[in-house]
């Protein structure tokens, strides 16, 4: 960490240029975050409610939510603000964990691309915007034409396409197969999702006959990925507003847009609190906010399409496996989201699963990836009393998907653990590709031990 802060010192004393190379909106409109920093509060379990109220009522931008910590992106003025409004004790629990993010967006800008530099291998060391993901896509399905099908699964409110990818080892075959299902880019700032699925498609095409280990992977499975969920709100990542979380449909207030889309799937939308004790939440209510679930479960585009898609791949497929490819934190996540107080159905078998999942990924990379209930992630460990208001954020994909469709179900959070948060140099593009790779082997080869 110190050495990080050095480094970023010396970027800002040398006043590094707001110019993005690859992203398309200029220095007069691509928003600045001159001035903002993220900062992690350690916070006991007594004192969650009274910071979270203050975070509510601040409408302060959460960029990860532990179960003992979160990380807030402020201003000093904010911050300030912050403080005055929770108890004494939090003046001293939290630490500046990035100083300076227009430094850290300017040091971790995509590097520019020219058309010959697509193909083959850019994905596994670059960022693209999603005009190059689906050219990307459609070359490989060139490419590979018995291995790859591209298909446009929906629109969003903006009208861009959403694309899916089925990968197989004979797609003129008819035979019902057993499928996973992976998505990525739920939240527009989380490049590195996007990426990552990006590294898994081409390791599986391009491996397939040099590696038995991946062979085995398509002898068994068909594999369904839609690389950029939120297509809207990726696109504004990179055109106006590089930290842009929701989609951008219009809300009931006009000057705040956008949808959380992983709030938005119709499982306990609004949540578990909502249902249970008859109270009405003020966290993720308001339009303004960034865990806005929408007027209604799957009132957003992206979270009809993506279901629809499933319900049609059902038809044909047995889908066992969901992975939703998320950033940061490093952690593996299984149901439930929207409540601790209810235990899933395979709750043994889940827990197996992830460990197996994170030591993989160790194995692969020397990361050591957490593993536990995705309700913990969202902030609040005992339940009785409190602020409950994390707790009542439903209508999550993954628990959309182990409800309704799939056994196994798990939400990735990818690099790092906030030296970057959503800001990760393009040199973390392989590493965390690996590690989700890994992942997705032991995924499946957990599913089909008995064939292994």
């Amino acid at each position: 960490m110190v050495i990080f802060f050095w480094l970023v010192s010396i970027a800002a004393a040398y006043q590094l240029p707001l110019q993005l190379p690859q992203i398309k909106g200029t220095a007069a409109s691509y928003k600045s975050y001159d001035g903002y920093k993220v900062v992690r509060f350690d916070v006991p379990q007594t004192l969650w409610t009274p910071l979270l109220k203050a975070i509510d009522v601040l409408d302060i931008d959460v960029w990860r939510l532990g179960s003992s910590d979160v990380d807030v992106l402020v201003t000093d003025t904010a911050l300030a603000s912050l403080l005055a409004l929770v108890p004494t004790e939090l003046s001293n629990s939290f630490q500046v964990w990035i100083p300076d993010v227009q430094v850290l967006i300017n040091m971790s800008a995509p590097t520019s691309l020219a058309p010959s530099d697509l193909a083959p291998f850019a994905p596994l060391r670059h960022y693209l915007p999603l005009s190059k993901v689906y050219a990307h896509l459609q070359s490989l399905q060139e490419e590979f034409p018995n291995n790859v099908a591209t298909q446009i699964i929906g629109t969003s409110f903006e009208g861009r396409e959403i694309w899916a990818v089925r990968i197989s080892p004979d797609l003129s075959s008819s035979e019902r197969r057993k499928a996973i299902f992976i998505t990525a880019g739920q939240h527009g700032r989380e490049w590195i999702s996007v990426s990552s699925s990006l590294f898994a498609i081409d390791r599986l095409l391009r491996k397939q006959e040099s590696s038995r280990h991946v062979r085995r992977m398509l002898d068994n499975f068909d594999f369904y990925f839609i690389p950029v969920v939120n297509v809207d709100g990726y696109e504004y990542s990179w055109n106006t507003d590089r930290l842009w979380r929701k989609n951008r449909q219009p809300t009931a207030v006009p000057f705040c847009f956008g949808v959380d889309i992983d709030r938005n799937f119709n499982w306990h939308w609004g949540g578990h609190a909502a249902e249970e004790y008859e109270i009405k939440p003020q966290w993720g209510i308001s339009p303004c906010s960034e865990f806005y679930p929408g007027s209604s479960p799957m009132s957003a585009n992206e979270a009809r399409s993506v279901t629809l898609f499933l319900l049609n791949t059902t038809a044909h497929a047995d889908v066992l496996g969901f992975l939703d490819l998320h950033s940061y934190s490093e952690e593996i996540l299984y149901p439930y989201a929207y409540t601790c107080d209810k235990n899933p159905r395979d709750l043994e078998n889940l827990e197996e699963l992830g460990y197996n999942l994170a030591q993989a990924i160790r194995l692969s990379t020397g990361k050591y990836y957490a593993v536990g209930r995705a309700c913990r992630e969202r902030g609040f460990g005992a339940s009785e009393g409190g602020f409950r208001a994390l707790d009542i954020m439903g209508g999550s994909a993954i628990d959309y998907m182990y409800h309704n469709h799939v056994d196994f179900a798990f939400q990735i959070k990818l690099r790092d653990m906030g030296n970057y948060g959503f800001l990760l140099p393009e040199s973390e593009i392989l590493p965390t590709g690996r590690e989700t790779f890994s992942l997705i082997y032991r995924f499946v080869k957990f599913l089909t031990e008995d064939q292994w």
